[in-house]
């Protein structure tokens, strides 16, 4: 933006310049005032175009372009100097300037030096295309402009008797000169127009056309003696300099064009204009007119000559613009080729994977650098190389097949281990495309891909897949693998085998007590000592944590296996000494065999597991052989497996008996009962699996579970209007808890149930132990609106003393003493002093395990508050404890039931 504000500005100014050198030497009659201003503007106008073209010069980079600008200033300088001497003649001494004087030879000098200049450009346009025709085309118009200047300028100059020779050759100097310029304009404009760039010669032709028109007409006026100082021909001396010194304006280094070949290239694919085309032959037809005009007569011979120049004219013509347009298109097509073989040899030469071309034999034709640096060799050396010398032995036969594939027109891809010069080893992704002209493959083009690094990450990432970190054993999934197979082939071979499962005893303690480092230090160490007890052929496995497993090949008897595991135990038994610790931890060993406990690996693992938990419940640290196990050994185990997962599998379900008041016959409650649906094994009561949940630690959880559970059915069946209260039993270690209140409480806000609608039951043995801080817990809960119960009251250390110290709602009475009524008047008697006691303390006294009439009507005697059992009903699930056709209310045995009573309602 700046450079073009600037243009403007000088080419403003010149034209003000020179309308104001006009308008002076066109205003002022006094010849002393008209020359001396018009004098005054034509050295200051050189020396303007003179400083701007030298500016430039200074401040191009360019040495070729810094010496044409500073000729060009040297030719401005040499017209302000003969402006400088005539000005002395004519305002000094008041004199006419002498011709030929001192102001010619300047004025000639000037002309030299734009010659100079402008044929220093021209010799470095050296074997430049069509340079011969260019000069040709130069020449023929030259021939036009020297007769015309022969015949109005230089011929009557000659005729002249009174011209001296020194005159005669000034005279002849300014056309020849003019001549010459005129013949670099069209040189330049015809053939080189590019090299300087479109605008910047534009305004130097134009200035040199000016130049030449100004010196043709003041010769012209000088030879017919009306020439004199203060023309209005003069101005146009002074704007020639200045259009030149505007080149210094336009010239920018990014557009002029390099003397290279590349460049002139470039240049020739241009379309050249038809205008420069057709000059030389408007000037022959221009000559040729003009001779007609001249002539003194007309005769056939003349008019034939001149209409048969005319046509070959014509035809040469049509033949050149026919010639433009096939040349044009050579270019074009040419343009073509060229960057698509740039193209080409880019992608080939600079692909930063090894490219390559082999001819049918598969030997090396042309390789790119990537490819000699692959291979180790020199590019002169690969070349007639075959390609099969790099390939590893044992895969040239597959390299040799994908080749005849590849001849044959099918593309390849495939993957083979080369070496290289020195040896080394690599992996390379081989693509082989065939190479087809006119539909016949006459060659290969390869690209080689190195691929070793990823084929090495590929076998890190296998290995650590399929093996443990820690110990460097098979992991679960490789074990499975091996195990599968193993299967398949000792069912086709009838072989035998045994899968060892293997746990450490106590890790967890080790772990949790030294920390992961030495629980690392044991795996690792188990793991070698598991190798050295193993046979060749067998395998050893990290399944997880501290778990182990072992595939045994080759057995042949029970006696084999035995021995094995024997050496496996003694040696796994014997001290850890470990960072300075002594470690004892001794194996669980479980053993299933092929095909003996099973015929498939995933029955096998599984039998080898449920022998391995036997050996942990009958005490740890020794083997046991799956078929050697009773069916109830298996089913115990079965249960220790299961329990761990039946919890998330949602196999817990919660059955509710309901209590009646004895009084209104009414069911004003529903203890919860858990059961367990085992998927093989059906409905398990609590006796069967609730020591199996205290000894694995899960009882906290499962018994969040029951709560959570109770609390969200006693609200949707208060919101069902069936108003009852619904007890749950809290084990010891439940209600032992630190943080037991605060999860009751928490629970209760989340299922949003009324707590009075829930209470809790506990033993006594879990009331006796820790009594001040179970106190505290109660009396808690008491607030909160929860109410509490003793379950089996009796049956343990029966210390009343608590009884009244406690927050105590209701006391339940066992199965124990309500089975004994009516046989036994002891544990008649016993059950009268529970109630007495219960009535006396303002507690509510519930029977359990109520079952005859007789029983009944006893507790009744006894002013017992609730009962439940049998005779009303069995534990049902809450989809039909409501249902009138199989719940509760249907086997009353002939009881009438009235509706049931809301919880909160007094009695």
């Amino acid at each position: 933006m700046l450079t073009n504000k600037r243009v403007l500005f000088a080419f403003f100014f010149i034209l003000l310049y020179i309308s104001g050198y006009f308008l002076w030497i066109s205003q002022w009659e006094n010849d002393f005032v008209k020359l001396f201003g018009g004098n005054l503007f034509s050295i200051i106008g050189s020396l303007i175009a003179a400083v701007w073209l030298a500016g430039a010069s200074k401040r191009t980079g360019d040495k070729r372009e810094k010496v044409f600008m500073l000729l060009l200033s040297l030719g401005s300088v040499c017209n302000a100097l003969a402006d400088s001497i005539r000005m002395y003649y004519e305002n000094v001494l008041w004199v006419e300037a002498p011709f030929p004087g001192f102001p010619d030879l300047f004025y000639l000098l000037q002309i030299l030096f734009y010659l100079i200049a402008f044929m220093n450009r021209l010799s470095s346009e050296k074997g430049k295309y069509q340079m011969v025709r260019f000069y040709f085309d130069v020449m023929i118009i030259m021939t036009v402009a020297a007769t015309f200047s022969w015949y109005f300028l230089i011929q009557p100059i000659l005729a002249s008797p009174t011209v001296s020779n020194l005159s005669l050759f000034v005279s002849l100097a300014y056309p020849i000169g003019d001549l010459a310029l005129l013949f670099t304009v069209l040189t330049i404009y015809m053939g080189t127009k590019s090299t300087l760039g479109s605008k910047p010669i534009l305004v130097i032709i134009i200035g040199l056309l000016i130049l030449i028109y100004a010196d043709s007409g003041y010769l012209y006026l000088i030879s017919t003696e009306q020439y004199a100082s203060g023309s209005l021909l003069d101005p146009l001396f002074i704007l020639a300099p200045l259009m030149i010194g505007l080149y210094s304006f336009l010239y920018k280094e990014t557009e002029t064009v390099a003397f290279h070949e590349d460049s002139l290239e470039e240049r020739q694919i241009q379309r050249v204009p038809y205008f420069r085309l057709l000059l030389p032959y408007v000037n022959v037809t221009l000559l040729l007119l003009f001779m007609i005009v001249k002539s003194n007569g007309f005769d056939a011979l003349t008019i034939g000559t001149c209409l048969a120049i005319l046509l070959l004219i014509i035809r040469q013509i049509l033949v050149i613009l026919e010639n433009q347009k096939l040349l044009y298109r050579f270019y074009h097509k040419a343009e073509e080729l060229e960057i698509s073989e740039q193209r080409y040899k880019s992608l080939f030469e600079y692909h930063p994977d090894a490219a390559y071309s082999l001819d049918l034999d598969g030997s090396f034709v042309s390789v790119n650098e990537a490819a000699t640096h692959l291979a180790g060799y020199d590019k002169t050396e690969l070349i007639g190389m075959h390609s099969s010398n790099f390939i590893i032995e044992g895969y040239q036969h597959m390299s040799i097949d994908h080749l005849l594939k590849v001849k044959q027109g099918i593309p390849q891809y495939y993957e083979v281990p080369i070496h290289d010069r020195q040896g080394r080893l690599y992996y390379i992704s081989i693509t082989h495309i065939p190479i087809k002209v006119k539909n016949r493959v006459v060659g290969i083009f390869g690209i080689a891909k190195d691929i070793t690094e990823m084929k090495q990450n590929e076998e890190k990432i296998n290995y650590l897949a399929y093996h443990d970190s820690l110990t460097g054993l098979p992991n679960r999934a490789l074990f499975g693998e091996i195990l599968a197979k193993t299967v398949s082939e000792a069912e086709r071979q009838n072989e035998r085998f045994a899968v060892l499962f293997i746990d450490l005893d106590g890790f967890k303690q080790t772990n949790d007590t030294l920390g992961h480092d030495i629980g690392d230090l044991l795996l690792v160490e188990v793991a070698k000592r598991l190798m050295a007890c193993c046979r060749e052929g067998d395998v050893v496995a990290r399944q997880s944590g501290d778990e182990f497993t072992c595939l045994i090949k080759g057995v042949s008897n029970q006696i084999v296996i035995e021995r094995i595991a024997e050496r496996i135990r003694d040696s796994l038994t014997k001290p850890y000494f470990l960072d300075e610790y002594e470690i004892l931890s001794t194996p669980s060993i479980g053993i299933a065999l092929y095909p003996d406990d099973a015929q498939t690996s995933w029955e096998l693992m599984k039998k080898a597991d449920r022998a391995m938990y036997h050996v942990k419940d009958k005490g740890k640290g020794d083997f046991k052989l799956f078929h050697t196990m009773s069916s109830g050994e298996l089913e115990k185990v079965q249960l220790e497996k299961d329990i761990l997962t039946a919890l998330s599998n949602q196999e817990f379900i919660l059955y509710y008996q309901p209590q009646v008041e004895v009084d209104s016959r009414g069911i004003v409650g529903a203890e919860a009962l858990l059961r367990w649906k085992h998927p093989k094994l059906g409905i398990l009561l609590p006796a069967d699996f609730i020591p199996i949940v205290e000894e694995k630690g899960l009882m906290s959880s499962i018994g969040e579970w029951v709560l959570q559970e109770v609390c969200r059915q006693a609200r949707t069946w208060g919101e069902q209007g069936h108003g009852l209260k619904v007890g749950v039993n809290i084990s010891p270690r439940q209600l032992q808890a630190d943080n037991f209140v605060e999860k009751v409480i928490r629970i209760i806000h989340e299922t949003k149930v009324d707590p009075h609608q829930v209470y809790l039951e506990i033993t006594e043995s879990a009331a006796i132990d820790e009594m001040e801080n179970v106190k505290s817990k109660l009396i808690s809960l008491k607030q909160l609106g929860v109410q509490i119960a003793i379950d089996d009251f009796g049956t343990g250390y029966s210390s009343l003393s608590y009884l009244a110290n406690f927050p105590i709602d209701t006391l339940k009475i066992p199965r124990e003493f309500v089975s004994h009524i009516g046989v036994s008047e002891a544990h008649q008697t016993i059950l009268k002093s529970i109630v007495n006691t219960g009535k006396g303390l303002n507690l509510t006294i519930i029977a359990e395990g109520v079952e005859t009439e007789s029983q009944f009507n006893y507790l009744k005697q006894l002013q017992c508050d609730q009962v439940q059992g049998y005779l009303f009903g069995k534990p049902t699930a809450k989809e039909t404890f409501w249902d009138g056709g199989t719940g509760p209310v249907s086997q009353m045995n002939g009881f009438s039931i009235q509706n049931t009573r809301p919880f909160n309602q007094k009695k």
